[in-house]
């Protein structure tokens, strides 16, 4: 029972009595916080470093409001910024008047999307005014607070009043079952539990390394075990050749779930994943100046509720070359699903569907900028039911990419091409989205040249500038001589493009779009003869309908996704892929896209 009458008198009234703490500095336990001042996915770990509580299986909220979902500043202050003033702001209700006490002993943090939908950050409050009604934060943030997308006035951008954030890790919130909340002081969790507390009902995670690591090694097998518990990463293979990680469940992690880094020909094979903190998959190796392969492969896992903790997180990430990405089904995401950078890699038979819960402009396959990442594949994957997302987005000039045969449905867009050189998206199917086809002129304000040390410097003028190696790609030494700052060398030949509301989005000049190949692309009103799309069932009644060009969903279909092999004997029962999950906010990426345009011009 709780001990420290202060803190028993700063519970809600309805829990006194029924709250129990453990004093975590007895059972020597390390990481007891206290937070930094300032955390989250563009800063450090997403939990702030501290201990993860479980309660038969299930991951605990620290003690929040609100209890689900967000509140909303209603008007911004002082913009701050990471240099600058911190950030403040008049807060909405009468709630947060009872933070007073919180503040004083410096346990009121506030988690939100300050400024854009794809950055979440953890901030310390440093002072509030419950007359004024407004809260300050410790320190700047990087960018400020206040919406991107209203305008700034003499350095203060106001905001729109919809900008997401709630409080955590406060005994005054401590209020739901499951709920609890960490003193930094004393070493103590106080804990409202949901039910009766028996035998190996709790688990306290408190391992700062990963579960298992397997560096320098070769011909390791690793087959049908379980990894829970790591407030790093469960599984991490470094350096390593020919590891295979097969039918193992990784689950209830702090960060991410594996992580394959360097080394040669190792394999994530028929596993399941789920209740990651951060990334599914992490997986790197490879030479990007020689273009030498990896060959790591990750192959017919499920992975699912990943970014549980750090929310702008994909299922999985990858780089450096030459890596396989094949029939994974993947779900139930905050983020997106694959975020690629390096060469040479392949995603195909991939099944994707409910992304996008709690975050924007995302892809379901992303890829950014970097002119000298080229010659990857995305090729024979379902994605549906992702309203908050576009399927194939390479980024902020991304080129010399490839999408082919694909099918989409229920996207938010089906192919967004963000400004980049020499893509192809071929013959791809895109069934009943918002967006069929998006192409912009985005380096034009942007000026994404040989001026810009990201796409120039960083990436081209490093790796592929008078390098043999990179003659593989046609045309790639010409981006930065030819007209730069344009959409050049793009085709897209091919696509179905079926009751879509918007078919075709060319977003800037019309004449910025002379040299992109939009030809033979055919779109329908209805459905062309998919046997039940309400199910999922695209295969077609008569493989002959559209002249035989849809006929490849007969054959290719029945591969996306699970399949049975020695590991996975039988495919897991997906009852929610039928349908769409509740998203926190709906975000179209030309809204981003045609904001940042106008900041670059100014």
């Amino acid at each position: 029972a709780v001990t420290d009458p202060a803190i028993a008198e700063r519970l809600p009234q309805q829990v006194r009595g029924k709250v129990l703490e453990l004093d975590l500095k007895k059972l020597n336990v390390k990481h007891l916080g206290p937070f930094p001042d300032l955390f989250g996915n563009m800063n450090q770990s997403g939990n702030g470093g501290i201990v993860d509580l479980y309660f038969n299986g299930k991951r605990q909220n620290l003690a929040r409001w609100p209890n689900v979902g967000y509140t909303t500043m209603k008007e911004v202050l002082v913009t701050g910024e990471n240099r600058g003033k911190a950030g403040k702001f008049i807060y909405r209700t009468n709630r947060p008047d009872n933070w007073e006490k919180a503040v004083r002993a410096g346990d009121l943090y506030l988690a939100g999307f300050w400024r854009v939908p794809w950055v979440c950050q953890s901030i310390k409050v440093g002072a509030i005014d419950t007359e004024k009604k407004t809260m300050t934060h410790i320190k700047g943030i990087p960018g400020g607070i206040g919406s991107k997308y209203t305008p700034t006035v003499n350095g203060l951008r106001k905001g729109d009043g919809k900008e997401l954030y709630y409080a955590f890790n406060l005994p005054e919130e401590l209020d739901m079952p499951g709920e609890w909340y960490m003193n930094f002081r004393t070493g103590k969790l106080y804990f409202l539990p949901p039910a009766e507390i028996k035998p190996d009902s709790v688990l306290i995670s408190d391992l700062g390394e990963p579960v298992l690591s397997i560096s320098g090694a070769e011909n390791v097998r690793v087959e049908n075990l379980i990894f829970e518990g790591g407030l790093a990463e469960n599984i991490s293979i470094s350096n390593s050749e020919n590891v295979l990680v097969a039918g193992c469940t990784i689950r209830r992690t702090g960060s991410d779930g594996v992580k394959i880094n360097g080394g040669k020909n190792c394999i994530l094979q028929s596993c399941d994943l789920y209740n990651i903190g951060g990334v599914g998959v992490y997986v790197n190796g490879g030479d990007k100046k020689t273009l030498v392969p990896a060959n790591h492969q990750v192959v017919n896992n499920h992975i699912y509720k990943f970014g549980e903790v750090a929310k702008i997180s994909n299922a999985i990430t990858v780089d450096g070359v030459g890596m396989r990405i094949a029939n994974n089904l993947i779900h139930d995401g905050n983020y997106g699903g694959v975020s690629f950078s390096g060469n040479d890699h392949v995603f195909e038979y991939n099944e994707l569907h409910n992304l996008g819960l709690d975050g924007g402009d995302l892809g379901v396959f992303y890829a950014n900028s970097l002119w000298a990442s080229a010659g990857s594949v995305v090729r024979y994957n379902f994605a549906h039911h992702i309203p908050n997302g576009n399927f194939f987005y390479p980024d902020d000039g991304k080129s010399t990419e490839t999408a082919s045969n694909n099918l989409i449905y229920g996207v938010g867009s089906g192919l967004f091409l963000g400004g980049g050189h020499d893509n192809k998206f071929l013959d791809n199917v895109v069934y009943s989205c918002k967006i069929g086809l998006h192409i912009d002129d985005r380096g034009v304000p942007r000026k994404y040249d040989k001026n810009s040390k990201t796409h120039y410097e960083r990436s081209y003028l490093r790796y592929a500038k008078d390098n043999p190696a990179y003659d593989k790609y046609p045309g790639i030494h010409k981006i930065p001589e030819y007209k730069p700052t344009l959409p050049t060398g793009n085709i897209v030949t091919g696509n179905f493009l079926i009751d879509c509301a918007t078919p075709v989005r060319l977003s800037g000049k019309k004449e910025h779009f002379n040299e992109v190949t939009l030809k033979d692309n055919t779109v329908l009103r209805r459905n062309p003869g998919f046997i039940n799309p309400g199910k999922l069932d695209f295969r077609l009644k008569n493989a002959s309908v559209c002249r035989g060009k849809l006929a490849w969903l007969n054959t290719e279909f029945p591969k996306m996704g699970l399949q049975r092999d020695a590991w996975r004997k039988e495919i897991p029962d997906d009852p929610g892929r039928y349908e769409n999950r509740k998203i926190i906010r709906a975000f179209d990426s030309e809204k981003d896209m045609k904001a940042s345009n106008q900041i670059e011009k100014k």
